[in-house]
């Protein structure tokens, strides 16, 4: 089996999910989830990290959870997963680690098919995936899978009325990722500013006839503030409950992004193919290669 251990937000979660799919067909294995990071997290309350909770559970996946009790039957090396002064040591015998089926994928600078020869030489039945890979290109082969899999179940009346009027217009959605990212993580990350938003909207308004913009933020006074939002919608229904936007946000016609996997995941999964698709060209702070394996040619970078 591939095991793929699931951390941090819908986005990344959607990231490590997609990639043990694909090292999951690719080998010949069946799919389990590892969520004991959640467990984790939550006990840790000096973390930098934003509380999360595992969201896959909301769409009709193919998967199974593995427990904690089962981890340690099934990958004897399980306990030496775990502290910071373990890092050197993983590193110093990486070998010895992938002999025993624990494949270390990291975020960028990744070639999928060395990955995928690595899981292939692994003669242990399970194979355990730390970590994920940010490349689009992973995920081209089960696009379409990912479109008519990512639905929310239990969608209400007023969601189906939302997403009637944004599929009646020529809808662009506009992510604007603050919260963490300005007050925990200012240092680490890339903080689109005002001027690229405006940039962005005045670039789609150039391309597209009559765009109707969607705000979808995590701090609707700032938008209520610097964005023209009476012209368009501001969507402040589903704060704990981010499949519902991100089912909002890939019904749209085309996109404006901030630099977070989830606004990635919305434009990527909209299904038109004369999309519009604007995106910070850069993404990270520290890890400035990551936006060329991240973007796709045809999104256009400011």
């Amino acid at each position: 089996m591939i095991i793929s251990r699931l951390q941090y937000g819908l986005g990344n979660q959607l990231f490590q999910y997609a990639l043990g799919k694909r090292l999951a067909q690719d080998t010949n294995r069946e799919l389990k989830l590892d969520l004991t990071w959640y467990h984790n997290h939550d006990r840790n309350e000096k973390s930098k990290l934003t509380k999360r909770k595992f969201l896959l559970d909301q769409y009709s996946l193919e998967y199974e959870i593995i427990t904690g009790l089962q981890l340690r039957r099934h990958l004897p090396f399980f306990g030496l997963l775990k502290g910071k002064g373990l890092r050197f040591y993983r590193h110093q015998f990486r070998d010895h680690f992938v002999k025993q089926g624990n494949l270390e994928v990291w975020t960028y600078g990744g070639d999928y098919h060395a990955i995928l020869r690595e899981a292939k030489r692994i003669l242990t039945p399970s194979i355990y995936v730390v970590g994920f890979l940010l490349d689009h290109k992973v995920i081209n082969p089960i696009r379409k899978d990912l479109i008519s899999e990512l639905v929310p179940g239990k969608v209400t009346e007023k969601h189906k009325a939302l997403l009637n009027t944004i599929k009646s217009r020529n809808s662009v959605f506009v992510h604007i990722r603050r919260g963490d990212f300005v007050n925990k993580r200012k240092d680490d990350l890339y903080v689109c500013d005002l001027e690229y938003y405006q940039k962005a909207i005045e670039l789609i308004r150039n391309k597209l006839d009559q765009p109707y913009f969607v705000y979808f933020t995590d701090e609707p006074d700032f938008v209520k503030k610097w964005f023209d939002v009476d012209n368009g919608f501001l969507s402040t229904e589903y704060q704990n409950e981010p499949y519902f936007d991100l089912d909002l946000m890939k019904n749209c016609s085309h996109a404006i992004l901030s630099n977070s996997t989830f606004s990635w995941w919305g434009a990527y999964l909209i299904d038109n193919k004369d999309v519009q698709v604007i995106c910070p060209a850069v993404w990270n702070k520290k890890d400035p290669h990551i936006s060329e394996q991240l973007i796709p040619d045809n999104w256009t970078r400011i």
